[in-house]
């Protein structure tokens, strides 16, 4: 028992030090989601989005005060309706690849 939580342990410890090994440069892939907000307040979730990118989405939304949708195709990349600003837009960009790492 006490070798399992020294190898828990150290991984803990590499992971918290050492850079990402994901290393590709892109976004998140795989995931398929819409979400909808409507005065910066979220209304409609549909699919799977990532819990950090969900909660950040959220507070970009919120202060923000955005009406409209984001939703990501399996590609990784992230599709706005027109009402969305592109200033708005650009913060759901930089919420997305930050959650990558996270």
């Amino acid at each position: 028992m006490a070798l399992l939580a020294l190898v828990a342990g150290v991984t803990w410890f590499l992971r918290r030090i050492l850079p990402a090994g994901t290393g590709s440069g892109s976004p998140r892939t795989g995931y398929e989601f819409s979400i909808e907000f409507s005065d910066g307040r979220r209304r409609r979730v549909e699919g799977v989005v990532p819990r950090t990118a969900y909660n950040a989405f959220e507070d970009v939304a919120s202060l923000s005060r955005v009406s409209g949708r984001i939703s990501c195709r399996s590609d990784g990349r992230l599709d706005f309706s027109e009402g969305v600003p592109e200033p708005v837009r650009q913060q759901f960009q930089n919420a997305w690849w930050a959650s990558k790492s996270a």
